[in-house]
């Protein structure tokens, strides 16, 4: 498999309910969020929208195979923006976290990526794990863990972009 440039950036910061989620002590989270924005712009094209069965502004996207092992398949991951009146209205959810959920993507089941004993990290290594997605340059979504240990690796632009924000995209 080829590397290809990476053409945006879309992460959440790794906290206590991203971590409470992904470990199945929150019973009722199987997602993360991400305050308001326009993360259709993010999915650009590629976005399938449709609106839920709660009545949110709803898209899926699908992530890519990884090549690497273990392999995983590809996967649709839903973006839902919650409907104005509900509880956190215009906030985002990001499905596909939690392992044993028949739709969390493989890459992000816990044994995988996530740390399980977060609130253990010492403060600079918590601040540096990511849940992200990247829009490569031929509008493909890949989906990664990043962990506190791997992130002086990144490219210094996409270190600056997650550092910029607990959330969001941007181009890069």
């Amino acid at each position: 498999m080829s590397l290809k440039q990476i053409d945006a950036i879309l992460w959440r910061k790794y906290l206590g309910a991203t971590s409470a989620a992904v470990w199945a002590t929150n019973n009722s989270q199987y997602y993360f969020e991400l305050p308001s924005g326009d993360y259709t712009q993010f999915a650009g094209k590629s976005r399938r929208s449709f609106i839920d069965k709660d009545g949110n502004q709803a898209f899926k996207i699908t992530l890519e195979a990884f090549d690497g092992a273990p392999h995983a398949s590809p996967h649709e991951v839903t973006f839902a923006q919650k409907r104005k009146g509900a509880a956190r209205g215009g906030n985002w959810t990001v499905d596909s976290i939690r392992e044993g959920i028949s739709k969390a993507y493989e890459l992000w089941h816990a044994k995988r990526g996530p740390i399980d004993q977060y609130e253990r990290l010492p403060p600079a290594e918590k601040e540096k794990n990511y849940i992200v997605i990247v829009r490569d340059v031929d509008n493909h979504f890949h989906g990664r863990w990043i962990r506190g240990s791997d992130f002086d690796a990144l490219p210094s632009a996409v270190r600056e972009k997650l550092l910029s924000a607990s959330f969001g995209w941007s181009p890069l």
